[in-house]
Order: C-alpha cells, then sequence, then structure tokens
C-alpha cells in the first residue's frame, strides 16, 4: 500500500539531525494472549529548542517492501491538543482540547495490550493546560498569549521572577513587578518575559511527556495497532516526518524488542524521619468544618495557620538505587527505564502481593548532586493513619519506560521500621513549695506535684503513654569555723572582692586550725559572716592548716570570728521513684461562643461552651487544659467557670488577634464555628511518697536537710524498645523536666545557757555615745546560726531603776511581745551588741539557735539585765541668784540660792561652792546636797539657804551638778560613784547680820615680862585688835594679829610697873566689829 507524502511545511531550521534533533523509538507490547493483535507502542521527540512543529508531526509505519501507512486515527498530522488552524493563524480552544484528548484515547473495546491514558472522568481537568498549551503551540497570535500571561504565570508559580537572567535585567533591587504592570510597562521587558514563558511552556509539556499517557495527548507518541493478517512484524519500522522533509526512522531492531524494562541495579532503604502522620483524634471530627478564614471577597487580611489538622512525626523508609541503563550514545530518547514504580508489602506474609503506593507508581530518578550524597529516590512515608507504619517492610522496585510499560523483573529489599522517637519532656504545673519540712521520725516524704500535658506536647508525640518520676538527693551539711587569719594582699584581685582565708575548729581547743586535708574538700561550698558569703574557690599550699580561696562580685572583706561553711553533697545516683498513665485526652466541640468585654481590656474576648462528642461527664474544668481549633487558626482557652471557658489574652503583634476583633463583621460567625474541634487534656496531679535515705554513697547518715530532685519524663511505653531509664520499663523516654524542692527535717535546737551574774556594758568610766556589751552563751549542737533579741527597760513603761532586777527578768518573761530583733546572722556563741551610751538603762536579752535546716529552737530565758553605766555629765546649773534674807528675830547670817537645772534630774545631786572673793581663786565647798534632798520647784528651779555666813563678807558662789552613778566596779551593782558635772556661773553675795565676839578670853603671866592671852573665834574676822593698858595709865596700846589667831604673846616693856594691866579684845569683821570682853592681869 502506498501514500502520498504531504505536502513540505516550512523549516524548523533546515534539516534536522537524527537522534539529537529529531528521534523516533518504538517497541512491541507483550501479548497477553496467543489470539492478540499486535501493539507496537511509539514515541518521538524534538529538540526542547525547537519546540512543536507548527504543522505537527507526520508518522508512517513503513513496511519491508517499502511502502507505508499512516499511524493516527486522525485526518492531518498531531498537533498539540486544542489548537485550531484558521488562515495560517492558530488559537487554543479548551473545547477542542478536551475533544482532542478523547480522539486520542485508545479503543479498549478488544484485548489489544494498548499503553496506560486518562479515564474518562480525568480528561476535563487536562482544560487547565490551557494557557500552557496557549504558549507552548506555534503560530498562536499574540495578544491570545498575552491574555494569557496571568494564568501562565499563576501555573508556573510566578518562575519568571526567578530567572536570573531576567532579574539582573529588571529587577535587580528586590522590587518585583505584577504581570499587569509587566503588561502596561516596557515592551521590551514585556517581550522577555513572554519569551521566558514560551520556552517554559515547551519544557513543561515536554517533562509531562515522560508518561505516555501525556505524550499520546500531546501528540509526541501512539500506540499503533497492526492490521491483522500481518504475519512479518519483525521487518516494521515507524518513520517520523518533521518539517521540511526532515525524517527519523526507528532502529531496524526495534521490531524484534518487547516493552520490557530493566529494574534499578541496586536498592538500599533506609529508615527516616518522614512527613508528619494526622493526629488520631482528629479522626473522631471528620468531616471537620471549614477552616479558611473568609477572604479579599470581605476585604479581611488572610488568616491560616498551614495544617487544617495537627501531625505527629512518623518514620519513613527512605530508598536510594541507581539507573540501570549504561551509558550509551546521546540521544533524544531511550528505551529504558525513565520512571520508577515503588511496590510495598507490609508487614511481608507469604502469598500476600505487594501493592503499588499511591503517587509512588511513577517516580522520577532525578540526577545526583555534584556534592554530598545522593538523595533519597523515594521516600515512602506512613499514611495519614493513625498509627504509623512500623515493623518490617518489603519493597519492590520495577522500571517504567517511555511506553508506560512497567518492567516484569523488580530489585527488592526489605527494612524495618522502628519508633525511636522519644516524646517531648511534659511541663511541670501548679505552685509547687520551694521547700518541705518533715517531723523528726518521719521517713518518708510527700511531694505534691502536677503533670501537664496538652496540645504542645501531645502533637508531637500522641503515643505517650505515660509519665515515670526519679528522683536524686544531694544533702546540705554546715560546718562551724572561725576565720583565724586573712591574707590582705590577695583583695580586690580581679576586680573582684578575694582573700584567703585560714579557718580553725571552734571545738576544738584554742581554736585549733581545721587540717589541710579538710581544706581539700570545701571547693565550692559557701562560707557565710555575719556580714556577708563568700564562695570557696579552692584550696591553698600553706603550713597554717586548711587555708582557702574566697571570692565575691563586690563589697567589704572577710573578717576574723566565727563563720559557717554550707556545702552541699553531689547528688546521688538516680532513682525510679513512680510510673503513672497518662490520661487519655477527650474530644469536645464548640456548643456556643459569644463575644464579651472583659473588664478594662480594649480587646474583646471569646467565650465559649463545649460539648462532649461521646456522652459523659467531663472533669472539673480547673483540672482541664483546652485546645481549640477553628479558621484555620488554634487556641488554648482558661476557665471561667463550671462549663465556660474564655480564649486566651492574644498580643497585638499575633495575627489570631485581627482576627477576634473583626470577628463581629462575619455574618452568623457563631454558626460557621458551631462543632469546631476541641481537646481537653486532663492534667495529672498526684502526690509522691518518696523515701527519705538513709545511707548515702554507701554510709550511714541522719537525715537533717538536702535536696530533693524531681525527674519527670514522658514515655510512649513501646514494648519493642528496651529499657532506657532507672524504671526498668520498655518505650522510648523523653528528656526529663526537673523541680527541686528543698526537704528539712524538724529537729528544733535546745535553747542557749546563758551565764548569771550582775552584768555591765563598756565602757563604764568615761563619755561615750554607745556603750558595748559582749552577749556570751554555751555554744548549741547543731545551730548553724543564732537569733538574738533585746528589750530596754524603758520599754516596760516604768520609771528608771523603778523595778529590781528580778521584777525586770519576771515582767520580760510576760513580756516577750517587747523584744526586737537585734540580729538573724550571729554565727557563733557570742555577739556584741551597741547600746545607748548617754543614759544608764538596763536591757534584758534572749537568744535562739536556728538549725541548718532553719529550723528555729527555744529561746532562752532572759539573759540580764546588762547594765549601761551612767557616763552623763550634769550640763552647768543656771544660778540665778544669790541673796541675804532679812533679819527677824534670829534668823540671821543666812544667804538664799536660786538656780535652774536642765536636762535629767535623775541621781542628781548639787554641791555648791565659795570663794572669798578677794582675787583668791581658790573655791571650797560649803554644801553638799545628795540626791533627793533638793525637791525642784516649778521650772526645775532649786533653792538652797546657805546659813551662818559671815555678815557682811563679799562671797563668790557657784553651784555644781554632781551624778551619784551606780559604779561598775561593784559586781553586786550597788555601790555609786561620784561624776562631777560642769560649774555654774558666778554670783556674789553677803549675809546680813552682826558678827559673834570672840568668847572665852584668858590671861596668863609667863615671867620675864611675857604675858599671853588665849580665846576662842567663834566667826571669822578680817583681824583681832587686842589693846593694853598699863597700871595708873588712861590710853589703850593697841596691837594687831591676823583674824584666824586664837593666842597672842605679849610682851611687857622694860621697867614696867608692878600693878594691874587690863587687856580688851576687839575682832574685826567686815563693816562691823565685835567686843570680845576685856580682862584684868595683876603683875
Amino acid at each position: 500500500m502506498t501514500i502520498e507524502l504531504p505536502p513540505r511545511v516550512p523549516s524548523i531550521n533546515g534539516k534536522l539531525s537524527h537522534g539529537t534533533d529529531i528521534d523516533i523509538i518504538a517497541c512491541r507490547r507483550k501479548l497477553d494472549a496467543p489470539d492478540n493483535r499486535v501493539v507496537f507502542g511509539v514515541r518521538w521527540a524534538l529538540r526542547p529548542e525547537l519546540g512543536f512543529p507548527p504543522n505537527g508531526f507526520y508518522v508512517l509505519r513503513v513496511y519491508e517492501n517499502g511502502e507505508a501507512d499512516p499511524v493516527f486515527n486522525t485526518d492531518g498530522p498531531l498537533l498539540l491538543p486544542g489548537v485550531v488552524m484558521n488562515h495560517g493563524v492558530a488559537t487554543v480552544d479548551k473545547m477542542k482540547i478536551i475533544a482532542d484528548a478523547r480522539a486520542r484515547r485508545p479503543d479498549r473495546s478488544g484485548e489489544a495490550p494498548f499503553g496506560p491514558y486518562f479515564p474518562d472522568d480525568a480528561i476535563p481537568m487536562l482544560v487547565s493546560l490551557a494557557p500552557v498549551l496557549r504558549f507552548a503551540a506555534p503560530r498562536v497570535d499574540r495578544a491570545e498569549r498575552l491574555s494569557a500571561l496571568n494564568d501562565i504565570s499563576s501555573h508556573m508559580g510566578d518562575t519568571h521572577l526567578e530567572n536570573t537572567v531576567l532579574s539582573e535585567l529588571y529587577w535587580r533591587t528586590g522590587k518585583y513587578p505584577t504581570i499587569d504592570e509587566i503588561k502596561q510597562g516596557d515592551p521590551t521587558r514585556l517581550h522577555d518575559v513572554m519569551s521566558f514563558y514560551r520556552e517554559a511552556a515547551v519544557r513543561n509539556l515536554l517533562a509531562l511527556a515522560v508518561r505516555f499517557e501525556y505524550a499520546k495527548f500531546l501528540g509526541l507518541g501512539w500506540d499503533d495497532l497492526l492490521p491483522e493478517g500481518l504475519i512479518d512484524q519483525t521487518k516494521i519500522r515507524y518513520r517520523l516526518i518533521v518539517g521540511e522533509g526532515s525524517v527519523a526512522e526507528t532502529d531496524p531492531l526495534d521490531g524484534n524488542s518487547v516493552c520490557d524494562p530493566d529494574p534499578p541495579s541496586a536498592l538500599r532503604i533506609e529508615p527516616r524521619l518522614g512527613r508528619p502522620v494526622e493526629h488520631p483524634l482528629f479522626a473522631a471530627f471528620k468531616p471537620g468544618k471549614p477552616d479558611a478564614w473568609p477572604r479579599k471577597s470581605q476585604g479581611l487580611p488572610p488568616f491560616c495557620s498551614g495544617d487544617r489538622f495537627p501531625c505527629a512525626p512518623a518514620y519513613a523508609a527512605a530508598l536510594f538505587w541507581e539507573s540501570p541503563i549504561p551509558p550509551r550514545p546521546k540521544r533524544l530518547l531511550t528505551h529504558g527505564p525513565v520512571l520508577y514504580q515503588v511496590e510495598r508489602l507490609q508487614p511481608p506474609v507469604q502469598g500476600q502481593e505487594f501493592e503499588v503506593l499511591p503517587g509512588a507508581s511513577r517516580v522520577i530518578l532525578r540526577k545526583p548532586p555534584a556534592e554530598g550524597p545522593p538523595p533519597p529516590a523515594w521516600i515512602d512515608a506512613p499514611s495519614m493513619q493513625w498509627p504509623p507504619m512500623e515493623g518490617e517492610c518489603s519493597y519492590r522496585v520495577r522500571g517504567v519506560d517511555l511506553f508506560g510499560v512497567v518492567g516484569s523483573r523488580a530489585t527488592e529489599d526489605s527494612v524495618t521500621l522502628v519508633d525511636d522517637l522519644s516524646p517531648p519532656p511534659p511541663r511541670l504545673g501548679g505552685s509547687p513549695p520551694l521547700a518541705l519540712d518533715v517531723d523528726g521520725a518521719a521517713q518518708r516524704v510527700s511531694v505534691p506535684i502536677e503533670i501537664l500535658w496538652d496540645s504542645r506536647e501531645d502533637f508531637a508525640a500522641p503515643d505517650c503513654a505515660g509519665f515515670r518520676v526519679a528522683v536524686t538527693w544531694s544533702l546540705q551539711t554546715t560546718r562551724p569555723v572561725i576565720v583565724t587569719r586573712i591574707d590582705h594582699e590577695k583583695l580586690g584581685e580581679l576586680s573582684h572582692v578575694q582573700a584567703d582565708v585560714t579557718l580553725g575548729d571552734p571545738l576544738a581547743p584554742k581554736g585549733a586550725a581545721i587540717p589541710r586535708d579538710v581544706g581539700r574538700t570545701l571547693a565550692g561550698c559557701r562560707l557565710v559572716t555575719p556580714s556577708s558569703q563568700f564562695l570557696i574557690l579552692r584550696d591553698e599550699p600553706t603550713t597554717l592548716g586548711a587555708t582557702v580561696r574566697v571570692r565575691k562580685s563586690a563589697g567589704l572583706a572577710p573578717s576574723p570570728g566565727d563563720a559557717v561553711v554550707y556545702a552541699t553533697e553531689a547528688a546521688s545516683n538516680l532513682v525510679h521513684c513512680s510510673a503513672e498513665n497518662r490520661r487519655s485526652p477527650i474530644a469536645l466541640t464548640i456548643a456556643d461562643a459569644q463575644l464579651e468585654q472583659r473588664g478594662s481590656r480594649p480587646r474583646k474576648a471569646i467565650a465559649i461552651r463545649v460539648s462532649p462528642i461521646v456522652d459523659g461527664t467531663l472533669p472539673p474544668s480547673e483540672a482541664l487544659d483546652l485546645y481549640l481549633h477553628f479558621f484555620g487558626a488554634s487556641f488554648a482557652a482558661t476557665p471561667q467557670g463550671p462549663d465556660l471557658w474564655l480564649f486566651e489574652d492574644l498580643e497585638d503583634r499575633d495575627p489570631r488577634a485581627a482576627m477576634i476583633d473583626q470577628l463581629d463583621q462575619i455574618p452568623n460567625w457563631q454558626a460557621a464555628i458551631m462543632g469546631s474541634p476541641v481537646i481537653a487534656y486532663p492534667r495529672h496531679p498526684d502526690v509522691l511518697s518518696i523515701a527519705i535515705p538513709t545511707e548515702y554513697r554507701g554510709e550511714p547518715i541522719d537525715f537533717h536537710a538536702g535536696v530533693l530532685d524531681l525527674h519527670v519524663t514522658a514515655t510512649d511505653g513501646k514494648p519493642n524498645r528496651p529499657p532506657t531509664d532507672t524504671s526498668g520499663l520498655p518505650g522510648n523516654v523523653s528528656a526529663p523536666v526537673s523541680r527541686r524542692i528543698v526537704i528539712r527535717r524538724k529537729a528544733p535546737p535546745p535553747a542557749p545557757k546563758p551565764s548569771r551574774g550582775v552584768k555591765w556594758a563598756k565602757p563604764g568610766a568615761r563619755y561615750a555615745d554607745d556603750a558595748t556589751y559582749e552577749l556570751t552563751w554555751e555554744r548549741v549542737p547543731g545551730a548553724a546560726r543564732y537569733e538574738v533579741e533585746r528589750v530596754l527597760e524603758g520599754h516596760f513603761g516604768y520609771q528608771p531603776n523603778a523595778l529590781s532586777d528580778d521584777d525586770l527578768r519576771d515582767l520580760a518573761a510576760r513580756r516577750l511581745d517587747l523584744f526586737e530583733r537585734r540580729s538573724n546572722q550571729v554565727i557563733g556563741p557570742r555577739f556584741t551588741d551597741r547600746l545607748p551610751g548617754r543614759a544608764p538603762t538596763r536591757s534584758l536579752y534572749r537568744v535562739r539557735a536556728i538549725s541548718d535546716t532553719e529550723e528555729a529552737g527555744p529561746w532562752s530565758e532572759a539573759i540580764g539585765p546588762i547594765r549601761v553605766p551612767d557616763v552623763r555629765i550634769a550640763p552647768p546649773p543656771n544660778l540665778l541668784r544669790a541673796t541675804a534674807p532679812p533679819v527677824v528675830d534670829d534668823r540671821q547670817r543666812r544667804l538664799r540660792l536660786e538656780w535652774t537645772q536642765g536636762g535629767p534630774l535623775d541621781d542628781l545631786g548639787f554641791v555648791v561652792e565659795v570663794s572669798d572673793g578677794a582675787g583668791n581663786d581658790g573655791w571650797r565647798l560649803v554644801a553638799d546636797y545628795l540626791p533627793g534632798m533638793l525637791a525642784a520647784e516649778e521650772n526645775a528651779r532649786f533653792v538652797a539657804e546657805l546659813v551662818d555666813q559671815v555678815p557682811g563678807k563679799p562671797t563668790q558662789f557657784r553651784v555644781v551638778a554632781v551624778r551619784h552613778a551606780l559604779d561598775p566596779a561593784d559586781p553586786w551593782g550597788l555601790a555609786r560613784t561620784r561624776i562631777r558635772g560642769l560649774e555654774s556661773n558666778e554670783v556674789t553675795a553677803m549675809a546680813l547680820g552682826e558678827l559673834r565676839p570672840p568668847t572665852d578670853l584668858a590671861a596668863r603671866y609667863l615671867g620675864d615680862g611675857a604675858i599671853e592671852l588665849t580665846w576662842r573665834n567663834r566667826d571669822e574676822y578680817r583681824w583681832i585688835e587686842v589693846r593694853r593698858r598699863a597700871p595708873g595709865a588712861y590710853g589703850f596700846t593697841r596691837s594687831r594679829c591676823d583674824g584666824d589667831r586664837q593666842r597672842f604673846s605679849d610682851a611687857l616693856p622694860a621697867g614696867a610697873k608692878a600693878g594691874e594691866w587690863h587687856y580688851e579684845l576687839v575682832a574685826i569683821g567686815y563693816g562691823r566689829q565685835a567686843h570680845g570682853g576685856d580682862i584684868v592681869l595683876t603683875v
């Protein structure tokens, strides 16, 4: 049979080279039965740069005798589907795309072994290729392509923006124009973009043509059903005619070959973390609520969280294989496999058939990268059904050629998929105590704990089966020490407070140094002094005993004295404590929703009510955590009542906040979210009973305090996973989440024992603003520090010295509320207190010991009273006046002094001192008033009357206040000492009255003309005048002697007459004189 060749068509770059520019291959499809007619699969191609020929393809079946028949069952050549020619101009019609697709469908009414093709219901979907066909088809009007530019850009994902050439030319700044802007802009740019999509459209269609059904649809392949009765099929060749006589023919051997592609040369399978598996609980909500938020039609911002439902990770099988095609001359087409089909048998059971995996029937083997490991050819991800794929899986991989034939031979391998993914760690909720106290005899401690597991963890590990708790103990110990030596040269090093200190043992005689081997164990501990604490860095090599280097960031350097070392021993081994099953989550739905304004919040809140999918009673709302999902967003809610829940507060930058703000703009938004999925996650409260350790590192201990670390893990309990923790239970275990609690045993130390006796503060004999007293007591075993409180005598509301010491102690025992804290950081059994030192007072103290577990012991009995010596120097009195009262009767020779005294008057007396006022600086005491002898009148005015003063004598007076304070040198506290105050101003005065004369005048003749007069002075005289009258004389001879003389010797003149000598005695005072009498002596 001969046919007439079609007229020549316009040239495609002239003659085309066979194999590199134009190519055609064929193979005989496998016969299913001996009486089937023979079908040859034929494939042809042009180099992609040439595009599709304007007049399509001609393919002839050429016999041995040279005759040829057309292969197609259509009139004329094969054009791209949907192409309609009108006066040399092509257009693409969508209806013709469907018509051409159906016309090229093979007739499967018989039993001929045709290749694969689209089913009837899939053919209408081919219309989506219309924009690609418009750009790939030749001779399409430019206006039609321009109208399809938006469609092809959207179809190909705006790939023109990623093209390096176009980017370098037109959008180097990163500002990408839209397609509409490209259409209206630079014509050159528009031309380049359209040229890019013309080339991209051709390559896109040629890539689809790797699958035979697409090749036949696009006019690049055909199933040729040979005529009946054709005996010799091996002599058949196929000829492809393109353009102006460009011809290609199949190889002569193609008639003998049967379509059966080779399998991969090697297959290797590795387990690998694959794509997520849908969370199992969401199966209860299917079909789910639409989760698309209203879009541009309502002018609202788009909002979508991605996956409709949460998914959990699961393992997959990564398959690696290599192409079996050996190197051969480069041609456009090949008989070898271009695609691969993956089949799986799970689990491998004898007699069971392999199944072709969805999506794995046509796998393209991609070219490996130049560097690095090759990616998997295929990943067999688990299905979206729970539980994910596990166990042993066998795989087969077959080749698929360009004719759509799946090879009869396969390469097999198997892999065991084991879930070794550990769950995420749980969270711990509630308000845990920082410390727990146990009774002194308790052997176990009860620790409250609340384990939280909600959507944050469950969506990553829905197979979590339970939780496990393990514990470790770290003992806390204290050691009293004495800082005996400080190396100040190290202070300030590295801008820190740092020093080398030598430690002594306060329990050893005279505070002997601690051995150095003990000091080596103190690194990392804390040295606590009364004023600060330091980190012990390391032991320093010295010959002085335990010397350690301490440091802190800033502050004062350590000071000598009592200190304590706090040490936390290394943690013990991990010990399994308890295991708890996970409480199953509950599937709920939204039953009601309302927008509410809560308080002063600017944003409205969504209040919802929920209902269970399966009838049942929900746990209390406070024991649940809710997860909600609607409009593509996920939320958490907090309980507001028995069945009312409130959405969490959202920050302004959270896109969900804008969604809630605009909810009321959506008509019937409540109805849209009714029935949306809600998951309630029960919490896991528990009280753990944990044994208190009785030994530590193999040594028995008497537990006082320690740190309990709880380590909580989640586990999936998989029985095929070996134990990895101390529980000895199987399963994958998460990383632990820890909580630290201090455990303290209630064992209060005993009360301190103070010393007794009268105690005085220092200084006790000189003026000071503050007095000091060192309070001491016996060291209490088990005490880490002490608390000291004080009460002053004045706090009881009594006058000073109104109570005896015993009464004061009894009152202090009843009024414990009056004690005030002086220090709670007293390290050793001593405390130096500063007391008010300007006034005498008594203070009482009490002390209690605090153990290393912060357990306070009983208070000691009242210590004291501690007496503060009175060292007050009284201020000078203000001497107002000194006056002589009028002489009335016998009240004469008196002076009245008046003065005022500032300051406290307790225990205050006065002395009055006088000076003669005649230039003599000497002062003498004339009056000493003890406390209580003078009563203060109004305005603290004192009045004293001096009697028997020398009349008429001008005298200077001053007053001095004298404090009669208890003497601290007296161990019984009874003796007093005088503290002289400052002198007052001076006042001059003189008394009124008469001068008293001398008395008891006597005379005695001594012989030899010597006479001795004696008398007794009764007053103070300026001088005394002795008058003498000789016998027979009428006048007196006067002699003067000092006023304080009481004896006078007189010598008679020579030749004196014998007879009666008369003597008179006259006392001369201040403005007055007194006659002391006369006497007659016969010589």
